[in-house]
């Protein structure tokens, strides 16, 4: 009787990439009855936000219809991560039908949608990301977020401190040392002409706005918005996880 021998040193044939598909196209989802180890991306949780650093556009026929010539350079390099299971937090409306894992989650929390059967996610364009306080400034000293209760509520929820609210921007009340030059007193006669020559500074003062234009910290100037206050920032997209 002969022995057979298997040969275990081959290679696994590695797995097909996950298609691009053209906008129009329905996303093809992972088959729920596969049994390898899924990737990554699978294992997070449905209606999970990252931020992407790269160009996103859900319609990416332009791009693939002409060559890298006769597409402008912003528009080389597009990613349309639908199929991959992310959509932009655009606000978009969805359909139940289509997303319901994503309606399991969310709900009507961002709103209902403009036509039946569909529901809104979250629009995070413009907007910097804050954990929810869930308590803490309530059990640490200044810590978390001491206005909460001012927040407003998301378009599908009365709870104002809850997931999916909004707090408008604002500036924490303070104030600004200024040194004051004593005003000269007033000559009862004209000075003399060699007066003329003294250099004369302006007195930096106390606005509405805070610092004045001319005010410095340090070496560096104070910028100003008539708008809004902000830290330092650089554009990402948030995605959101859909299946």
């Amino acid at each position: 009787m002969s022995d057979f021998i298997i040969d275990t040193s081959l290679p696994l044939p590695p797995e097909p990439p996950l298609p691009r598909l053209l906008s129009g196209q329905k996303p093809l989802r992972p088959s729920l009855a596969s049994t390898a180890t899924p990737p990554v991306q699978a294992q997070l949780p449905i209606g999970t936000i990252i931020a992407f650093a790269g160009q996103v556009s859900a319609d990416t026929t332009q791009a693939s219809q002409n060559t890298n010539q006769d597409i402008p350079a912003p528009l080389k390099h597009i990613t349309n991560p639908e199929p991959m299971g992310w959509l932009t937090c655009d606000g978009r409306a969805l359909y139940i039908s289509q997303y319901p894992e994503l309606f399991e989650t969310v709900g009507y929390l961002y709103g209902k949608g403009d036509k039946a059967g569909t529901f809104n996610i979250p629009d995070y364009r413009g907007y910097f990301l804050r954990g929810v306080d869930d308590g803490k400034y309530a059990d640490e000293s200044k810590a978390g977020d001491p206005d909460r209760e001012k927040r407003n509520p998301p378009p599908g929820s009365k709870n104002k401190e809850g997931v999916g609210s909004v707090q408008e921007d604002a500036v924490q009340v303070h104030e600004h040392n200024y040194k004051v030059v004593p005003a000269m007193a007033m000559p009862a006669k004209p000075p003399p002409p060699a007066a003329a020559n003294i250099e004369m500074k302006p007195i930096k003062q106390k606005t509405i706005d805070g610092l004045q234009d001319s005010d410095k910290i340090g070496a560096q100037p104070v910028k100003q918005s008539l708008t809004e206050t902000r830290p330092r920032n650089k554009y990402v997209y948030y995605l959101i996880k859909c299946f």
